[in-house]
């Protein structure tokens, strides 16, 4: 569940005002709040069809005045420049969470599921065979 400050949509034509004015070449189409709210989604494990499909729903509920495809969403995400504050005690405590569901080392597991085998070494006959 995401809460959403949609605050910046009201600025949009500013924004991009703004950050056109001195823009050599092409203007750019999307706020960078837009592609910052969007990396925030793909920081949060989601995929850029996802990330493209909540955007057009936020055309429909929140009067976004326009929607970035897969390539635009995937480019603008991938050239965000990200800095992260240091706390102030220089203190870093790593969490890492893996929300895929999936094992690391699942030895067929989901093979077995989907496919109904059993007591099969998965690997034993991945070798090349010369017809």
């Amino acid at each position: 569940m995401y809460y959403l400050d949609l605050s910046w949509i009201q600025s949009w034509n500013d924004e991009l005002t703004k950050m056109n004015e001195y823009k050599v070449g092409h203007s750019y189409p999307f706020t960078e709040s837009l592609i910052k709210l969007q990396g925030l989604w793909k920081a949060r494990l989601t995929p850029y069809r996802m990330i493209k499909g909540m955007t057009r729903q936020l055309c429909l509920i929140a009067n976004l005045p326009t929607y970035n495809d897969y390539t635009t969403v995937c480019r603008g995400v991938n050239t965000l420049y990200v800095q992260l504050e240091l706390p102030k005690n220089n203190v870093i405590e790593l969490v890492f969470e893996d929300r895929t569901g999936y094992q690391a080392v699942n030895g067929g597991e989901y093979l077995r599921e989907n496919y109904g085998k059993k007591n099969r070494s998965w690997g034993s006959d991945c070798h090349l065979r010369r017809s």
